[in-house]
């Protein structure tokens, strides 16, 4: 009697994940204030090795493989180091304190306590890590700020040097006008020591006449002055406010809410100027006009750098972020470009006929931003808002319909 059995063999569909082999033969060795550990990759390659490290725990990752210890004492962990290469991981941690250590790693029964030990420890880095990117993000905007202060110190002792220089020269022809106005009195004072010509003598007895010839007479009309013109007042008055359309279609109270919050931004910017008169470093309208400067000069990036510091003084002004974004879109940045006039937009509210060239600048420019990125429709629907605003602009109509032959032809 023969049996045979046929076995069909069956793909897994999901493979179980593989546990990690343990690594527990390494080397150490210390010194008086240094501990030495060497973790070999066992064929490993470097650029699959992870490292971790806290003050008082060490891991070395390298699928399949996984090296970790909980260390006898606490390290500093910033001054120590560890190095991958021939073979191996190389550490080299500085002790906190300088003191033998009986082993390597922490000896223990208790789990939860190695696990608090490395949970304290993990959050005190995380700690470190977030004071060291809040230092990083400060010291980026003091040199941001730093490089704007020396930008405009150039620019003021240029400035100075073509201010000297035309004292210099308004004093040289001030002198040689003096000069030659001393000269002219000079000739006028000779002139008029020399001795007058004398007649020639007549004969007649009418040249010993007493009575004098009524031309030589002065005149008394000519040393008269008018009189002094009658004081007076001159009143006027400024013309209401109308808009140019019906009355039935006004945003009078948008304009008027528009009005207030531009009044109460104004104030409280003139508020930290008055704190502190003559310091340009409150007053966010004059890194606006220097941004502004760079931008017609073709320098984008110092542009940038002015508008950044004017938000850091007044993150309500709209200008600021529109024209950062101008930046932005002629350096590329188109992300950022529709980022900076999305912010604009959400500044410039509620709409009306006052911000409403603003609007249409910001709406074209985040419109320009959408398209280079492929964002057709997003940018016909900016363009036409924009064409809402301004219904006679005809460049904006082209735009729109070259766009819609664009997508269309998609």
């Amino acid at each position: 009697l023969s049996l045979s059995l046929s076995l069909t063999s069956r793909p897994l569909t999901r493979s179980l994940p593989t546990m990690p082999i343990k690594v527990a033969e390494v080397q150490w060795d210390q010194t008086d204030d240094t501990v030495f550990v060497t973790v070999p990759l066992k064929g490993v390659k470097a650029n699959k090795v992870d490292i971790y490290s806290t003050d008082v725990y060490i891991k070395v990752n390298y699928p399949p493989y996984l090296f970790e210890a909980d260390l006898f004492l606490p390290i500093d962990n910033e001054n120590s180091t560890a190095a991958v290469g021939n073979g191996s991981v190389q550490f080299k941690l500085k002790k906190h304190e300088a003191v033998a250590w009986d082993a390597l790693k922490l000896k223990t029964e208790s789990k939860e306590e190695l696990l608090k030990r490395r949970d304290a420890s993990k959050a005190q880095e995380m700690q470190k890590a977030a004071e060291a990117e809040a230092k990083r993000l400060a010291d980026k905007q003091e040199a941001q700020r730093l490089a704007v202060r020396k930008q405009l110190d150039a620019e003021g002792e240029q400035r100075r040097k073509i201010q000297e220089a035309k004292a210099s020269f308004k004093d040289r022809a001030n002198e040689d006008l003096e000069a030659l106005q001393k000269a002219d009195q000079a000739a006028k004072a000779a002139k008029t020591a020399a001795p007058a010509a004398q007649p020639a003598v007549r004969a007649d007895a009418a040249i010993f006449s007493e009575a004098t010839p009524a031309a030589s007479a002065p005149t008394a009309a000519a040393d008269e002055t008018p009189a002094v013109r009658a004081t007076g007042k001159i009143g006027f008055k400024f013309t209401p406010r109308v808009f140019k359309t019906p009355q039935r279609e006004q945003y009078a109270e948008q304009e008027q809410e528009w009005l207030e919050k531009q009044a109460s931004r104004r104030a409280a910017v003139r508020e930290a100027k008055e704190a502190k008169p003559g310091d340009v470093a409150h007053d966010p309208m004059w890194y606006k006009d220097r941004g502004n400067a760079f931008f017609k000069s073709g320098d984008f990036n110092s542009a940038i750098n002015a508008f950044t510091a004017g938000l850091s003084l007044d993150d309500k002004m709209a200008a600021l972020y529109s024209n950062r974004g101008a930046c932005h879109l002629k350096l590329n940045d188109f992300h950022a470009c529709a980022a900076d006039c999305t912010k604009a937009l959400e500044l410039l509210t509620p709409p009306c006929e006052s911000n409403s060239k603003s609007r249409l600048l910001a709406l074209c420019r985040r419109a320009a931003a959408l398209c280079a990125v492929d964002d057709l429709k997003a940018g016909i629907a900016d363009f036409t808002r924009a064409l809402e605003i301004d219904p006679s602009n005809e460049r904006l109509r082209a735009d729109i319909a070259r766009l819609e032959q664009k997508m269309a032809a998609k």
